[in-house]
């Protein structure tokens, strides 16, 4: 009996709630359709693009990555440019005495006086000085 019950009343819900009458329902869309000069949003245009829906997405354009030199492992300077480093440095008259591995040689003379230089060929950085 009581199941009989619960089924009927459940009936009359469900008709109560699919008969009641139905509102007009108005669809509200938005369409933006802007057009920015060189690709909006300081970005340059993305193949005829230029139409950006959102202005946290980029239309699908990203700057392309800048590729650096690794800086785990420096390439060596050339003599040359080592003996530019030291004439800057004040010594004039340089000769370069080893210019092979990971450290450089040169003689060069400041002041009257003759010194031995010695540099690290990556950095290009003076490590000693002495006199001869």
């Amino acid at each position: 009996m009581l199941k009989k019950t619960i089924i009927a009343s459940l009936a009359v819900l469900i008709a109560i709630f699919a008969f009641q009458p139905v509102e007009k329902s108005e669809a509200k869309a938005r369409v933006h359709i802007g057009v920015y000069p060189y690709g909006g949003y300081g970005y340059p245009p993305y193949y005829g693009g230029g139409y950006y829906p959102d202005p946290y997405y980029g239309g699908g354009y990203y700057p392309p990555r800048r590729r650096y030199a690794p800086t785990y492992r420096p390439r060596r300077i050339s003599c040359r440019r080592a003996i530019r480093i030291v004439r800057n440095h004040g010594y004039r008259r340089v000769r370069a005495r080893d210019c092979r591995g990971s450290k450089y040689s040169f003689t060069g003379k400041k002041r009257g006086r003759w010194y031995r230089i010695r540099m690290y060929s990556r950095s290009g950085r003076i490590y000693s000085v002495r006199r001869r």
